[in-house]
Formats: C-alpha cells, sequence, structure tokens
C-alpha cells in the first residue's frame, strides 16, 4: 500500500475514536479513558511518522504548507495534554474535544488536498509505496500498536470527501 492510502486511513480511525468520544456518556469513564487512549496512539504514533518519514520526502516542494502541517501537529499535542488533564465528566473536556476536531479535520484537508496532490504529481507509485513502508516501521518505532479495540474503527468516512460534517458531528449547527 502506498503512504497516502495509509495516511488516509489513519485521518479516518482518528476521525471515528473522536466521533466515538463524543457520543458516549460522561459517567462511561473506563470505556471513555480506553478509547481516549487509543486515540493519543493513534494521533502519536501518525504524526511522528509523518514527522519522520513522509514531511521530509514532501518538504522541497511544499516547504510552507509542511511547516503549517508541523504546527498543526505542536496544536493538536497541546490539545491532547489538555484534554488528558482535564476531568473527563467536565464540560470543558468535551469542548476541548471538539477543538481537537477542528484541528484534525483543517490538518487532514490540506493533507488529503494539495499535500497528496503534490505527492502524486512528484513521486512515483514506487516510491510511494517504499514510502508507506518506512512510514508503517516508524509508526511501529513511533509507540505500541494499537489494540484490538483500533481494529474497531472503521475506514468509512474520513473529513474530506465523505460528506461529514463537523460541526453537525459534533453537536453543533452552526
Amino acid at each position: 500500500m502506498n503512504v497516502l492510502d495509509m495516511i488516509l486511513t489513519d485521518h479516518v480511525k482518528v476521525m471515528n475514536t473522536i466521533k466515538e468520544l463524543e457520543t458516549m456518556s460522561p459517567s462511561d469513564i473506563d470505556t471513555k479513558r480506553d478509547r481516549f487512549d487509543l486515540l493519543k496512539t493513534l494521533i502519536n504514533t501518525h504524526t511522528e511518522a509523518e514527522e519522520k518519514v513522509v514531511y521530509p520526502a514532501l518538504k522541497q516542494f511544499i516547504p510552507d504548507t509542511i511547516n503549517v502541517s508541523l504546527e498543526e501537529h505542536k496544536v493538536t499535542d497541546d490539545v491532547l495534554k489538555d484534554l488528558d488533564s482535564t476531568d473527563m465528566g467536565d464540560p470543558c473536556w468535551k469542548a476541548r474535544l471538539l477543538v481537537l476536531w477542528n484541528v484534525i479535520v483543517a490538518h487532514t484537508n490540506t493533507e488529503e488536498g494539495p499535500v497528496f496532490d503534490v505527492a502524486r504529481a512528484n513521486i512515483s507509485e514506487s516510491q510511494l509505496i517504499s514510502i508507506g513502508q518506512s512510514f508503517q516501521q516508524a509508526k511501529g518505532t513511533a509507540g505500541t500498536a494499537p489494540s484490538k479495540a483500533g481494529a474497531k474503527a472503521s475506514a468509512s468516512g474520513s473529513g474530506r470527501g465523505s460528506g461529514m460534517d463537523f460541526k453537525t458531528s459534533m453537536g453543533r449547527t452552526s
């Protein structure tokens, strides 16, 4: 599989896990904690592998976009830390989850659009497959592979092209 397909699959898993968290009851703390731990693992292994393998391969073509993506990774990490230090029953927790959703949607739209377009235009399919192998290896060294709970994350409905509206999906209408 090429790296772009792998990135898309990761994005879908992250988005679906955030949606699951958003719909969980505040009283279901154990399940919510497990899903949040999965979310942190999915995001952290993905971003570390992107920074180590994917971004260096693309930086020469779109340095400004890659720099923005790196900053979005930092914002994502900050929001994850805020979520981790906030009681899951606190109304601020859900608000921070919405902030995370917004950052992830913006980030995935950039990657799945302009970044993927540049990658397809400048890197051969065989190179994208090779980068994908390195990406997968980097994810393995970035942290523990997602648990069996991660296998439950569906591969349908990414933030881009799926018709998903983060405002309505996250319980907002405006």
